[in-house]
């Protein structure tokens, strides 16, 4: 168990970590309050010392010192944050609340959903949504909802192994048309990743759509293989996509991006063997790919063109 995740990825989720001269990392200890770094991990050995309250050991002693729980449910709680177990026993979860903090992005996951739902009910009845082509099923399976006095439409943003890194809402009468909130300092996700990732693997392709409507629409059709940026180009998910091992590599982007941004993508992606572009050349302004109905994007697709670089 404890050899699922590194020491340092870990606790570095509870504090900013630095490598030192000789390999070890340092940071503030996030076991007690302080202004000078004390804490100290030694990746090799996996071990943590805070020269500060004197605690060291492996990831189990620090969860077991940070959550003040036993052993037996340090490895509960290793089990559900390393994905290994979906759920913790309730008891489980009442302890970890106990040390809830803004900065805390584990504890921030356990919160975000809820506080969300609460505000934003309706899981149905979303029918701008609806009417562009995105079947309820779609919806509620994304956990998409609605807040009608609001008028915004609400859906949770997972990290790859399927936990919540962030709400992001979509104003239908107001500008900014999308909104981060909550983020839980996370930056390299894709959106539906954590749901395409088999399909990508064993087609050996990743369509990467700008906006997560796209994906959506896409799931309607029985595409599972995409993905969205929720913006308008890669950066900081590039690292944790490189690592994934397909092939072919698909940007669909609105028609609005520029070439010349395109060509950014690509100097960045090298990585991958075909890279594909779709044309759009028949959509108008600010159009997806997919806002023309699916002919128009299977068209679309069959007549993507690979980039030479």
């Amino acid at each position: 168990m404890k050899k699922a995740i590194n020491i340092v990825e870990y606790i570095g989720r509870y504090t900013e970590l630095k490598q030192i001269p000789g390999g070890e990392f340092v940071g503030l200890c996030p076991l007690h309050h302080e202004k000078t770094p004390s804490f100290f991990i030694n990746e090799e050995k996996q071990q943590f010392c805070c020269m500060g309250c004197n605690v060291g050991g492996d990831i189990l002693t620090f969860i077991q010192a940070y959550y003040h729980v036993p052993f037996e449910e340090a490895v509960e709680i290793l089990s559900y944050e390393t994905g290994k177990s979906p759920n913790v026993s309730k008891h489980i979860l009442e302890e970890i609340k106990k040390f809830k903090k803004k900065d805390e992005p584990f504890v921030q996951r356990i919160y975000l959903m809820d506080d969300c739902m609460n505000e934003y009910p309706e899981s149905h009845h979303i029918n701008e949504w609806m009417a562009e082509g995105i079947s309820e099923e779609v919806l509620t399976r994304y956990n998409v909802r609605y807040n009608k006095e609001k008028t915004k439409i609400m859906f949770p943003i997972w990290d790859i192994y399927g936990k919540i890194v962030a709400i992001k809402y979509r104003n239908l009468v107001d500008l900014p048309k999308y909104k981060h909130v909550n983020k839980v300092g996370v930056k390299d996700y894709l959106y539906n990743m954590n749901f395409a990732i088999n399909s990508i693997i064993e087609e050996d392709e990743c369509i990467i759509f700008e906006s997560e409507k796209s994906v959506l629409k896409a799931e309607t059709w029985n595409i599972h293989n995409t993905v969205a940026v929720g913006s308008h180009g890669l950066k900081d998910e590039i690292p944790s996509l490189i690592k994934l091992q397909f092939t072919n590599l698909v940007l669909a982007y609105d028609e609005d991006i520029k070439p010349k941004e395109i060509r950014k993508q690509v100097e960045r992606l090298k990585h991958y063997k075909n890279i594909y572009v779709i044309p759009m050349d028949n959509f108008s302004a600010k159009e997806a790919p997919v806002d023309q109905g699916f002919t128009a994007w299977r068209e679309a697709y069959e007549n993507k063109k690979r980039v030479i670089y």
